[in-house]
C-alpha cells in the first residue's frame, strides 16, 4: 500500500487513533485479533495501547516514527484501533464512569466462546473497530475487512445502534442522571451524542427506577414491621392460652 494510502486512514476526524504493538511478526495473531478483536486487559483499553489522537491529515506523519520504533517488545506490527469520538465516555474520577472512556466499544468473550477460538476469555474491543495493522519492516497496512468503515452502511448503522446502546446503559448505571451528564460535556465542550429526546426519556427511566427503589424500600419496611407485630400477637396469645400455661403437679394431681 502506498504511503499516500495509509495516511488517509488516518484522517477521520470523527474518529480517535490507537497502536498497540504485538511483538514479532505473527500472522496468527493477527488474523485472531481481526476476528475476535483487541484484549482489554483490566476492562481498559489503554492499558495496552497508546492514544495517538484525533484523525487529521497530518496525523500518520505525527505517529509514524512512533510505530517504526514500538518499545514495547520491539514489536514491529502495530495494530491499529480507529472509534468514533462521539461515544466516548467522559471519565469522572472517582465514579463509576472512571476507566470507561472506551467502554461502549467493547464485547465480552466467554470462557466457551474463548475455548473455540483459542484465546483468553474477558473484554475486547470488537473487531469492527481494528483498523488494519501496520508493519513497521514492510513499511505496509493491512487492512481488516471486518473494521466498520469497511462494511455495507446497513452493518454500519446497525453497529452504531449497539454501540449507542452500550453506550446509554453504562450512563444508567453511573449514577449520573443524563441532564447531569450532559452538563459535564457541555463544560468540555464535547458534542453530546443523544439526542434531547433521549436525555428526556432517560432521565424519566432513572426517575421511574429510583421510584420503584423507594418503593421497594417502604414495602420491605412495611413487611417487616407487619411480621414483628405478628409476632408479638402470637406470643401474647400463647401466654394468655390456658392450655399452654405452664402447670405444677399439684395442679394435674
Amino acid at each position: 500500500m502506498k504511503e499516500s494510502e495509509i495516511k488517509s486512514k488516518f484522517c477521520n476526524e470523527r474518529n480517535v487513533y490507537y497502536g498497540h504493538g504485538i511483538g514479532p511478526d505473527n500472522e496468527k495473531v493477527v488474523k485472531l485479533i481481526f476476528e475476535n478483536g483487541l484484549r482489554c486487559s483490566h476492562e481498559q483499553l489503554y492499558f495496552t495501547t497508546e492514544c495517538f489522537g484525533q484523525g487529521e491529515p497530518t496525523l500518520f506523519e505525527e505517529s509514524v516514527e512512533e510505530m517504526n520504533h514500538w518499545e514495547h517488545k520491539d514489536s514491529k506490527q502495530i495494530i491499529i484501533a480507529s472509534l468514533p469520538l462521539a461515544y466516548h465516555l467522559l471519565e469522572v474520577r472517582g465514579t463509576p464512569l472512571y476507566g470507561k472512556r472506551q467502554a461502549a466499544f467493547y464485547h465480552f468473550i466467554s470462557p466457551e466462546q474463548s475455548d473455540k477460538s483459542g484465546i483468553s476469555s474477558g473484554f475486547y474491543l470488537k473487531p469492527e473497530f481494528v483498523m488494519g495493522v501496520y508493519d513497521a519492516n514492510q513499511k505496509d497496512f493491512i487492512s481488516n475487512e471486518k473494521y466498520y468503515e469497511n462494511l455495507p452502511e446497513k452493518e454500519q448503522n446497525n453497529l452504531m445502534n449497539e454501540v449507542k446502546k452500550k453506550y446509554i446503559d453504562i450512563l444508567m448505571e453511573s449514577g449520573f442522571s443524563f441532564s447531569e451528564y450532559s452538563q459535564f460535556l457541555e463544560v468540555s465542550n464535547i458534542k453530546n451524542p443523544l439526542t434531547k429526546e433521549e436525555i428526556e426519556e432517560g432521565d424519566k427511566i432513572l426517575d421511574f427506577q429510583k421510584a420503584k427503589q423507594q418503593v421497594r424500600k417502604v414495602t420491605e419496611n412495611l413487611k417487616i414491621s407487619d411480621f414483628d407485630k405478628t409476632t408479638q400477637q402470637m406470643k401474647n396469645q400463647i401466654q394468655e392460652n390456658p392450655l399452654t400455661k405452664e402447670v405444677s403437679i399439684d395442679d394435674e394431681w
